[in-house]
């Protein structure tokens, strides 16, 4: 039987104990780069189309950065919150992960994940066909 992805990465066996250490592990200065990059690079796009001939294309950069300024907000405002209270549990190895995942709030994280994942794709989509629409 093979690992499931990204269990390699850590030593943890068990469900809990991988979702402890990948929470744990997970913002890191990749992740805060290409994160709030992104959001740098939808907005910056949108200030170079301001001109009075890509008024179509303007819309359209408006509407991706919102929609992923959504996803910065909800991920600033709900998850990194519960994320920071699973970090601050302490090293996986001293801890009862069951206990930690227990206390996480999973059903609130996973319902704010489908409204992110679900804002990401819909930014990325427009950003995909911005190019055929202008």
């Amino acid at each position: 039987m093979t690992e499931p992805w990204g269990q390699r990465r850590f030593q943890v066996a068990g469900p809990d104990g991988l979702l402890v250490e990948v929470l744990q592990a997970v913002i890191d200065p990749w992740f805060m780069t290409t994160f709030f990059g992104a959001l740098v690079s939808i907005g910056v796009a949108a200030v170079l189309h301001l001109g009075p001939d890509r008024r179509v294309a303007l819309a359209w950069l408006t509407l991706a950065f919102v929609l992923y300024l959504a996803v910065v907000v909800i991920t600033i405002a709900v998850h990194v919150p519960l994320n920071d209270a699973v970090k601050a549990a302490g090293d996986v190895d001293r801890i009862d992960v069951t206990q930690v995942r227990a206390r996480f709030g999973e059903a609130r994280w996973l319902a704010w994940n489908h409204v992110r994942t679900c804002a990401a794709i819909a930014a990325f989509a427009i950003l995909a066909t911005v190019p055929a629409v202008t």
